[in-house]
């Protein structure tokens, strides 16, 4: 886990970062502390960002906005001693308000708030499409078409075209829902509405001829489908 600490009070950096350790301490964390804003390389992206609002000559929520502007899906974490600057901080997108006062109490509420994001989403992609980040629901992709260096994304109701490659999205999908036709199409099984022969017609309308891998996809098809009656 990617984290970065921006506070001009060191000594409480180090026991944020120490308290992030003993919490995951079964994974390998990079946890970088700055006390300052200008020593701040915003191409570099971390998995969360703990901003003091009230830095030394610096204002810890223009921080956090520069960030965003970089990283839309950053997660802000603000912190302060003043209790009463959680609403200025309404007017960014922030993740969660810790107040330093009660450090470990809001450290436990954030804790429950991770692991709880955290398994919501593995349900989604995050893509960029027409210049905006968004989220997408990994179960409503009926099938993914590549050419060249971007992507097409069919789904249940929209579709988008992406700049990334097919192998990015094999990364992110379930193998045993998603599988690949050929060099350039993934679909979803479970949106598979009929085989014939060597075609497979998707419940769009959409139909592929399967080749080499015509064995690959029947073992696939049927696992596929014997699972749904498991569930």
């Amino acid at each position: 886990m990617k984290v970065l600490i921006i506070d001009d009070d060191l000594v409480f950096g180090k026991k944020l970062g120490n308290l992030i350790n003993e919490k995951f301490g079964n994974e390998k964390n990079d946890i970088v502390i700055k006390i300052n804003v200008s020593s701040i390389d915003l191409k570099q992206k971390f998995d969360y960002y703990f901003i003091d609002i009230m830095l030394e000559g610096e204002n810890g929520i223009n921080c956090g906005k520069m960030i965003i502007d970089k990283n839309y899906f950053a997660k802000i974490i603000y912190m302060s001693s003043e209790e009463s600057l959680v609403y200025d901080t309404f007017a960014s997108k922030v993740y969660f308000f810790i107040r330093k006062e009660n450090l470990k109490h809001d450290l436990e509420r954030l804790w429950i708030k991770i692991n709880q994001d955290n398994v919501k989403n593995t349900d989604y992609i995050e893509i960029i499409s027409d210049r905006k980040r968004q989220m997408i629901l990994k179960k409503e992709i009926i099938y993914i078409e590549s050419n060249r260096n971007k992507c097409q994304i069919y789904m249940i109701k929209e579709q988008y075209e992406v700049y990334r490659t097919l192998k990015s999205f094999l990364n992110e999908l379930d193998s045993n829902q998603y599988f690949r036709l050929n060099s350039y199409t993934i679909i979803n099984l479970e949106y598979v509405k009929s085989v014939s022969g060597k075609e497979v017609v998707l419940i769009n309308g959409e139909s592929f001829v399967l080749k080499r891998n015509y064995n690959d996809f029947i073992d696939a098809y049927h696992n596929n489908y014997m699972k749904r009656f498991k569930e």
